[in-house]
C-alpha cells in the first residue's frame, strides 16, 4: 500500500534506513516513523558520521519553544487523522517533530531523523561514559522504564518521557 506525504507530495517510497523500514518522500524527503520505529534506529548505531559533522549538527541545534511556523502547520496523522502537534524534541533540542497523539507515528522534516539520532546518540555517549558517576540515577531510571514496560509503554511518546526524565536528571548533575 503507498503512503501518501503529510505534506500533500504525493507517494511516499519505503525505504530501509538502519535495517528499520521507513516512509520517505521523494518530493520534500520528509520521513514518516511508525510506533517504535525511531526507538529502533536509535538503537541500532548503523549510520556513521565524522565528528565534524556531528559536532556542526550539534552546534546548530538548540533553542526552545516552537517557532510560529511550525505552530501553524496542519499536519495529520496518517492512521487516525488526528492533528499531529509540533513539539521541540527533548523540549530545548531545536528539533521540531510532530508525533502522533495517540502513538500512531512521528513525521520528521528533510534531515531531521538524522538531526535526531545525532542528538540522542550524543546523549546515550554521555550517559555511557559518565555511568560510574551516576549509578544510582540509572537505577532510577530502570525502575521508572521497568514501570512503564509493565503498562505496556515501552515505545512511543510515553517512552520518550523516561529519555527525557533520564537527559533532563543528567543536565541536572552536570549543571
Amino acid at each position: 500500500m503507498m503512503v501518501e506525504c503529510i505534506n500533500g507530495c504525493g507517494g511516499m517510497a519505503a525505504t530501509h534506513y538502519e535495517g528499520v523500514e521507513i516512509d520517505v518522500c521523494g518530493c520534500c524527503s520528509g520521513v514518516w516513523l511508525d510506533f517504535g520505529e525511531l526507538t529502533q534506529i536509535v538503537e541500532i548505531r548503523g549510520a556513521a558520521w565524522s565528528e565534524n559533522v556531528v559536532e556542526k549538527v550539534l552546534t546548530s541545534l538548540g533553542g526552545k519553544g516552537v517557532p510560529v511556523k511550525e505552530r501553524e502547520r496542519e499536519l495529520t496523522c496518517r492512521v487516525c487523522n488526528n492533528a499531529l502537534p509540533p513539539s521541540n524534541y527533548q523540549s530545548n533540542s531545536g528539533i521540531i517533530v510532530n508525533a502522533c497523539p495517540d502513538g500512531h507515528g512521528v513525521w520528521l522534516d528533510a534531515g531531521e531523523l538524522e538531526k535526531l539520532q545525532i542528538f540522542m546518540e550524543r546523549w546515550q555517549d554521555i550517559a555511557a561514559r559518565d555511568a560510574d558517576k551516576h549509578q544510582h540515577l540509572l537505577r532510577q531510571i530502570e525502575v521508572d522504564y521497568a514501570d512503564k514496560k509493565s503498562k505496556g509503554l515501552r515505545e512511543g511518546p510515553a517512552y520518550f518521557e523516561v529519555i527525557n526524565i533520564f537527559i533532563n536528571r543528567v543536565i541536572s548533575l552536570m549543571e
